[in-house]
């Protein structure tokens, strides 16, 4: 009832590479949960987890993102949202002074997910999130905590030194 309990988890391992959203949809086949929470594994971004879980289930959402508050950024592309907080569109990467990115956090409604009718190999950005904001409920939630993607050298070094610190502060 929580993604804050921990106890009851499973590992899926892809027997070949499936993509973001194969990858995910795989899990979610192998779950007796109603709502997964799925990270990817190079970001950390230090959400409220049970802030992140009730507002998924207060807003009834297929998916749930959680966003990052940025400024000065053109290495990833911004999500726009409208008042009600549902997702209106998903921008290109370019250089944007101020706005809100995928934090790779997401809360996903497991049996509407697996019955989309969804190849076996796709991107759950490009494929899913992109072509589904006009048809599904997509939200996203902003949270402005520690954030840090390692996909570059520099940032997985500043992971390297900035880890140690929030796990014993």
């Amino acid at each position: 009832d929580s993604w804050t309990d921990l106890d009851n988890w499973e590992i899926s391992e892809e027997e070949e590479p499936l993509g973001t959203g194969g990858a995910i949809k795989l899990a979610c086949g192998r779950t007796a949960t109603d709502n997964v929470l799925v990270l990817n594994g190079d970001t950390l971004f230090r959400i409220d987890l049970g802030k992140f879980f009730n507002f998924h289930l207060d807003k009834r959402a297929l998916c749930s993102l959680a966003l990052k508050p940025m400024k000065d950024f053109d290495r990833y592309g911004a999500v726009s949202v409208n008042a009600d907080e549902s997702v209106e569109s998903f921008l290109e990467k370019k250089f944007c002074a101020r706005g809100l990115i995928n934090g790779g956090v997401y809360g996903l409604r497991v049996g509407d997910f697996i019955a989309m009718p969804l190849p076996d190999k796709f991107s759950f950005e490009n494929d899913f999130l992109q072509t589904s904001v006009d048809r599904a409920p997509i939200f996203g939630q902003v949270q402005d905590a520690y954030f840090i993607d390692i996909g570059i050298p520099d940032d997985l070094e500043r992971a390297q030194r900035d880890l140690p610190i929030l796990l014993n502060p």
